[in-house]
């Protein structure tokens, strides 16, 4: 059985040089790939500023879903990975 799968690209350098994609659509379902704070031309945006990294990474996933006519209000789970930010701001507790 094939499945249909929809590589989706943001035409970052790195998507072709590692075989990245930014998300990939099957049937219905849309997968994100792990979002950075990097700017339409690869840069990496708001260095030891969580705000300004987590704006551009949701910016990111905005242009990702437009691509597949999909949008924010569209997005049922995620799950957010925090390294060098304190326990109480990255825990669920």
């Amino acid at each position: 059985m094939a499945i249909n799968k929809e590589p989706m690209s943001l035409g970052m350098p790195w998507e072709k040089e590692y075989g990245y994609s930014q998300a990939v659509k099957v049937g219905d379902t849309i997968y994100i790939s792990g979002q950075v704070s990097h700017d339409d031309k690869g840069k990496i945006v708001g260095r030891k500023e969580m705000e300004a990294q987590m704006r551009q990474a949701y910016t990111n996933i905005k242009h990702v879903l437009a691509q597949y006519d999909a949008t924010i209000d569209n997005v049922v789970e995620e799950v957010l990975f925090c390294y060098r930010y304190g326990r109480s701001l990255c825990s669920s507790n």
